[in-house]
């Protein structure tokens, strides 16, 4: 923002050099005049004590600060200021339920699977290969959307980068629930999980921009116990729905929309909550700012001071930052810091909103910003494999226990034979070995857990049968 200046008074009219007005902007304060510089100092005349010092207000702590960090640009200054003048109250409370609940909606997506694992794998004929892709799937598609959707929140807006992040995850969320096969399950469940990866970045960007600095910290944190209430959600769901046993697995599976699929239906609801509460929340701030659309950005800073103080009639007079003033050759609507795009077609928007995006992508590997990025895969590759690492295999190992456990009680018959005998009760974890089976009839039961070694079997009949876990091995069938 080369030559952006600001002048005393209101319109900034006051001050010298007025030639160089048409490339400035002035920041003004209906009561006394402030000043945001480049130099990081106060204009001369301002009465500061030093370079980049405070001057000193009559109006407290509760005052806007009227000097600029050096290393904080303009408008993040201004923006603080502004954040901080408009308070928290109301706005931010609000915000931070509909924030909550896209992070809620997120940490089910990513619990649902070991919850619907045991019936998707009965319905869907899954193997061992497959079931381990079942998890993997979607943090594939997380990774895809992190690096697509944190670009576009920088060119499109938080709003509604969020909104559409959170809309491809409702939308496939719902999809998946639909899925009869193992193939368009997981299609639709990777184009899920990239909005998923879209929309958790962002829901705490968006969320700090509505924030001053000294209470991001405290807030933030507020906003995370979401995600575990996420988790906690999904459990509720789950033990409401689901079946609880093997057998109950095998009972209730049904040819269309069983109860896992009820359950990922359930699951997409708090998604869908969020994108109806994100209609009516504006645009950051703080993106406006950056983006030229400064009459936008001071309209969302009085809406938030006038929400938070409602209940004081005089509150929307009193907001202190009163005007912005553009700079004539700033660019509008282009997102944070791009230039603008040829336009000569939809495809060349397209082609150097891509080359966009690799380029701000690979300044993250180059100085000053690669020892920072290292570090920062280093720590959150490691808190993410240990994290999502043990929720994966930690429910895997109770499982594999427990089938250990199921295993050492399955109860064995050896050498039996049975003839015109009727089998018409469910039958769990039982072995057969070199059993024979003439002239017998199963019907109307479920065979959970049941193997048939080496056995024969001779004109037997088999009708409505339920099964998992059954198999025949090495045996002979005839006449059935």
């Amino acid at each position: 923002m080369p030559g952006r200046h600001v002048m005393g008074g209101a319109g900034g009219s006051g001050g010298g050099g007025g030639g160089v007005y048409s490339e400035s902007a002035a920041l003004v304060r209906s009561t006394e005049g402030m000043s945001y510089t480049e130099e990081g100092r106060p204009p001369p005349g301002s009465g500061s004590t030093g370079g980049g010092g405070i001057t000193p207000h009559d109006g407290g702590e509760d005052e806007l600060m009227d000097y600029v960090d050096s290393d904080v640009s303009v408008l993040a200054q201004f923006h603080e200021d502004a954040i901080r003048q408009a308070g928290f109250g109301y706005s931010q409370w609000m915000l931070m339920m509909v924030c909550g609940l896209g992070l809620a909606a997120d940490t089910m997506e990513l619990f649902v699977v070991p919850y619907i694992l045991p019936s998707a794998e009965v319905e869907l004929c899954i193997d061992v290969s497959q079931k381990a892709w079942f998890s993997g799937i979607t943090f594939l598609g997380m990774m895809v959307g992190s690096v697509v959707w944190g670009n576009l929140s920088d060119r499109m807006g938080r709003r509604r980068t969020l909104l559409s992040a959170l809309g491809v995850n409702s939308v496939f969320g719902v999809i998946a629930a639909f899925m009869p096969t193992y193939g368009t399950f997981m299609t639709a469940r990777f184009c899920s999980a990239v909005g998923i990866g879209g929309s958790l970045p962002i829901v705490f960007a968006y969320y700090s921009e509505f924030l001053c600095k000294a209470d991001r910290s405290k807030y933030l944190s507020w906003l995370l116990t979401f995600w575990a209430l996420g988790g906690v959600l999904v459990a509720i769901i789950a033990w409401a729905i689901l079946p609880r046993t093997g057998e109950g697995v095998v009972l209730e599976n049904k040819e269309h929309f069983s109860a896992w699929h009820q359950f990922l239906l359930v699951c997409s609801l708090p998604s869908l909550a969020a994108i109806i509460g994100l209609v009516f929340m504006p645009e950051s701030p703080r993106y406006l700012l950056e983006a030229g659309r400064e009459v936008e950005a001071m309209m969302v800073y009085q809406k938030i001071y006038k929400t938070n103080n409602m209940h004081n009639p005089a509150a929307h007079a009193q907001y202190q930052l009163s005007e912005l003033e553009l700079p004539s050759k700033r660019p509008s609507g282009r997102g944070l810091s791009s230039p603008p795009s040829p336009g000569k077609s939809v495809l060349a928007d397209m082609t150097y909103s891509i080359e966009m995006f690799w380029n701000s992508f690979l300044q993250l590997f180059v100085q000053p910003h690669l020892p920072v990025t290292v570090v920062l895969i280093v720590l959150w590759f490691t808190a993410s494999f240990g994290y999502y690492g043990l929720t994966i295999w930690f429910p895997e190992y109770i499982k594999l226990l427990k089938t250990r456990d199921y295993e050492s009680r399955t109860v064995p018959y050896v050498n039996v034979s049975y003839e015109a005998r009727s089998f018409n009760t469910s039958i769990e974890n039982v072995r057969w070995i070199d059993s024979t089976f003439k002239n017998c009839t199963f019907q109307n039961l479920t065979l959970s857990h049941v193997t048939f070694d080496n056995c024969l079997m001779e004109e037997v009949r088999f009708e409505i049968i339920k099964s998992s876990r059954t198999y025949f091995r090495n045996s002979t069938i005839r006449d059935s």
